[in-house]
């Protein structure tokens, strides 16, 4: 289980849902009846036990990991229509996620199983993970994969010194790269030439920091961001920019990165979010989870990107969802 100082410091969103439950009402933006209700997500969470719609394997998919719930809900991601098709239970307390080129997804599960904190990973559409990585790192937030040379990235290690596990091929034992500048490693994510950016909070946990771990490299480079980002957020690549989020401002900052400085590019604003975790960039769109604030539940919003601004379109009814993560289906 998640121990309260450790939800504390990932997000608001996740400390909220797992110290106070599922809220109750739910964001305007979705159409009535849409979606299914929250005791439909919870009926099927409180059975513990994975399941996915036969059709969803010939469909573009969308991974909700919700610690709230206590598992990862799967929706067709067919915009504007989204159907509930899924549950998988294996991952009891789901943290980010991240998807490769073949298009399977990987759920950071921070404990749960057998007292263990792993990587669970799926083939798309899949019910069962075809491999289990255990994480000798600690407790893991945050993953993404090397699309140069499929090594997976997983971060983390709050409980202890800030470490960052690194997969050759997605399999096996992972190397261990300390973060000595860090307290911890909140989230991660590759560029396309194979440089790996993980953003937290510095070694006495009071400030944002940035750092760059380049390919084949054991040693954290610093990045100088003048931003003054508070809380921690999400990190990903959005195919020329590294994307960062700060839940403070709602708001996803673009940085383009010279050498060892980001310089910020521009903003996109995320109205209506109460945190920014581990995002999804895709195409002309940007997906965040949005946990629950005072006795609202939790929702997903789709924005466009990079013009943000109110969301097209929402997905009600979670408890804590805190990464999300698309899976395409093969043509």
């Amino acid at each position: 289980m998640i121990s309260r100082e450790f939800r504390g410091a990932l997000s608001v969103s996740v400390a909220s849902a797992l110290l106070a439950g599922c809220g109750g009402l739910a964001s305007p933006i979705a159409a009535p009846g849409a979606m299914p209700q929250a005791s439909a997500i919870a009926k099927h969470a409180a059975g513990r036990k994975s399941w996915m719609l036969p059709e969803a394997q010939n469909e573009d998919l969308l991974y909700i990991a919700d610690p709230g719930t206590g598992g990862v809900i799967v929706y067709t991601y067919e915009p504007p229509r989204y159907k509930f098709v899924g549950f998988l239970a294996d991952a009891t307390a789901p943290l980010g996620e991240c998807v490769d080129k073949a298009q399977q997804i990987f759920v950071t599960n921070s404990g749960g199983f057998n007292g263990g904190a792993v990587t669970f990973v799926y083939e798309h559409g899949g019910v069962n993970p075809i491999r289990i990585l255990g994480d000798p790192a600690g407790l893991p937030a945050s993953c993404s994969v090397d699309a140069t040379s499929g090594d997976l990235a997983v971060a983390g290690g709050y409980s202890g010194p800030a470490q960052l596990a690194l997969y050759a091929k997605q399999k096996g034992r992972p190397k261990i790269i300390p973060a000595p500048d860090f307290g911890y490693i909140a989230f991660c994510a590759y560029d396309d030439n194979g440089n790996l950016f993980v953003d937290g909070l510095n070694a006495n946990r009071r400030h944002f920091i940035l750092e760059e771990l380049p390919p084949g490299s054991s040693t954290f480079v610093a990045i100088k961001v003048r931003n003054a980002i508070n809380p921690i957020g999400g990190i990903q690549w959005d195919g020329k920019h590294l994307a960062v989020g700060d839940s403070y401002n709602g708001t996803v900052y673009r940085f383009k990165i010279h050498g060892h400085i980001a310089e910020d590019i521009g903003s996109t604003p995320l109205n209506g979010v109460t945190s920014i975790d581990q995002f999804f960039i895709t195409g002309s769109r940007i997906i965040d989870p949005s946990g629950p604030i005072d006795e609202r539940s939790g929702w997903v919003n789709f924005y466009p990107y990079p013009s943000g601004g109110d969301p097209g379109r929402n997905l009600p009814n979670f408890s804590a969802p805190y990464g999300v993560v698309v899976s395409r289906a093969a043509k």
